[in-house]
């Protein structure tokens, strides 16, 4: 299918007051993008958002739960979160009250996945979590899939047919300097056509919009959380058995160098990558973590958390399964998180972030 837009002619402006602000600092090859970063909604302000995320809203026990914008390595991106205040509290209440069921929901919120030969089910592992409380993040999806004029194309739907003839609807985002968030709903009249036998082109003859200005609200941090930031006790293992999670057995690491770290894992990924699997991306990325000032409950040895963006190509799922395990067990390894995984035609991608000690 072939669509022509024809913006320039038939893009409506906005109201009078909707001024969207360019990112603090250039971005290449985003200047045209807003900086979304740090804003979150309600859901409940929103209808809208059922729309637009990859992935419903997780079971939250309760909590408040929004959904957030961070800067993903390539893309800005969406994730249902709990305000962080309001986890770190749940955490420590159920610390108190049930350890063992807090032990296990602390290894599962910091490894982000299922254990074992189950480490790519998302769907499995968010209703395991759920058992036992809420999540701390949970990817939503992708925002930019293009720019102009510091709004962002948040999704765009397949052509739909009316009794007006076929129509496309998209969603824009913007950010004005108050970190409000301005939205476009347009829907598009098309015109269909064809240049070559059956193939069905369209040509965008006018356009329809409502408008929106959101209040934002501060989530925190979006970051995944690592052992230090919880409370209590030694890091744990998992095991799936018939009747779910198993109960955690300890194991201990120590701090270590973090270029050292970085170093020594790109080095085993690159020797050891299992047959039939391409590693496509290696970005490292510093992680904040909680101090002994503003988290005296934690565990005393704070090592700095070093989190690495890995994305991989592999000729069947199965080959997937086996670069996870294998990271699970490298002894550097403190979590490994599904963030998205993709088919082809051939090939099966993942999109893994992994935190060292």
């Amino acid at each position: 299918m072939l669509l022509l837009p024809l913006t320039a002619c038939l893009v409506e402006s906005p109201p009078s007051d909707f001024h969207p602000v360019p990112p603090t600092q250039s971005r290449q090859p985003a200047d045209e993008c807003p900086e979304l970063t740090g804003l979150a909604l309600d859901p409940a302000s929103a209808p809208f958002i059922a729309d637009i995320v990859d992935r419903p809203s997780p079971d939250a026990h309760g909590l408040p739960l929004v959904l957030a914008f961070r800067r993903g390595p390539t893309q800005q991106e969406m994730w249902w979160t709990v305000p962080r205040p309001l986890l770190l509290e749940f955490a420590r209440d159920l610390a108190q009250r049930e350890p063992e069921r807090y032990a296990r929901w602390r290894e599962l919120v910091v490894r982000g996945s299922l254990p074992g030969s189950r480490a790519w089910d998302v769907d499995g592992y968010l209703t395991e979590l759920a058992r036992l409380g809420p999540p701390a993040r949970v990817y939503a999806g992708m925002v930019s899939y293009g720019c102009a004029a510091q709004w962002t194309l948040a999704k765009r739907f397949q052509v739909q047919q009316s009794s007006d003839g076929p129509t496309e609807r998209e969603f824009w985002f913007a950010r004005d300097e108050r970190g409000d968030l301005l939205v476009r709903d347009v829907t598009w009249r098309l015109k269909p056509f064809s240049v070559w036998g059956d193939a069905q082109n369209y040509l965008r003859v006018g356009s329809k919009s409502a408008w929106q200005r959101l209040r934002t609200t501060d989530p925190g941090s979006v970051e995944a959380l690592t052992e230090a930031d919880l409370p209590g006790g030694e890091p744990v293992s998992l095991a799936m058995t018939d009747k779910g999670v198993s109960a955690p057995t300890t194991r201990r690491r120590s701090c270590r160098d973090a270029l050292t770290l970085v170093n020594n894992l790109s080095q085993r990924l690159t020797a050891g990558m299992p047959a039939g699997v391409t590693l496509v991306r290696f970005q490292p990325q510093r992680e904040p973590v909680a101090t002994k000032e503003s988290w005296p409950e934690a565990a005393s040895d704070r090592c700095p958390a070093v989190a690495v963006q890995l994305e991989f190509d592999a000729e069947s799922r199965a080959a997937l399964e086996a670069v996870t395990d294998r990271l699970r067990e490298d002894a550097d390894v403190r979590a490994v998180e599904l963030l998205e995984t993709s088919m082809g035609e051939r090939t099966v991608s993942g999109r893994v972030r992994v935190v060292l000690q």
